[in-house]
């Protein structure tokens, strides 16, 4: 499903605005931008969902080091710099979220507010 298709199926099923931006996470310039278009836009970030990521599956020796790598740039490398880059917006938000969906971790969601600390 296209994330043009998606973002209206959200906003027809929970009547919010959405925003979609579509990137290439294996590029490292790609967390700056989609931090620029956001700001460009005057909003403001208290939640991330950090739900991109692929895997690979078959023997490790038969496949290409720049899958490999490409899977790395976008399953950690780009995490830390979209969570490194919004962490000043979430760190002042009175509920923020942050969410990593990978792995078994993806079904725990953790939360900081002022209850917490």
């Amino acid at each position: 499903m296209s994330a043009s298709k998606k973002a209206a199926e959200v906003v027809e099923q929970y009547m919010v605005r959405v925003h979609v931006i579509v990137a290439d996470l294996q590029n490292p310039s790609s967390a700056r931008k989609i931090h620029e278009e956001i700001d460009s836009w005057g909003f403001t970030v208290d939640t991330l969902i950090n739900n991109a990521g692929f895997s690979s599956f078959g023997d490790f020796a038969d496949s290409g080091m720049g899958w490999e790598m490409g899977q790395i740039d976008v399953n950690v490398w780009a995490l830390v710099a979209l969570t490194k880059g919004f962490l000043p917006e979430l760190l002042i938000a009175f509920n923020m979220c942050s969410c990593s969906v990978f792995d078994a971790s993806g079904y725990l969601l953790w939360q900081l507010n002022d209850s917490s600390l």
